[in-house]
């Protein structure tokens, strides 16, 4: 992002290959990781699933706010709303 900010998607519990496959798969252009060998699903224990956006102060790696998407249906577009309020929130953040 301009002005300073990152959007970081987290593969959770994968491996390399499965890692590699998923940024190829889907043509993704952000950082892209996975959770540490030895520690699978670090992140989901830590974070919850996937349709989760996070907004984290890099200065003090803080969470500052927490958007929730949905998978059932209950709300429109999914991980797609909670993304874009997280892309709002740190865009407003970086001005």
């Amino acid at each position: 992002m301009q002005g300073g900010g990152a959007i970081v998607e987290i593969l959770a519990g994968g491996t390399p290959d499965q890692l590699d496959a998923w940024v190829g798969n889907f043509g993704l252009k952000t950082t892209t990781v996975r959770d540490p060998d030895g520690a699978p699903n670090q992140t989901l224990a830590a974070l919850v699933r996937r349709e989760y956006s996070y907004v984290v102060d890099l200065a003090t790696m803080q969470i500052v706010d927490v958007y929730i998407g949905t998978t059932d249906g209950s709300k429109p577009n999914g991980v797609n709303s909670s993304l874009a309020l997280a892309i709002a929130r740190a865009a407003a953040l970086l001005h």
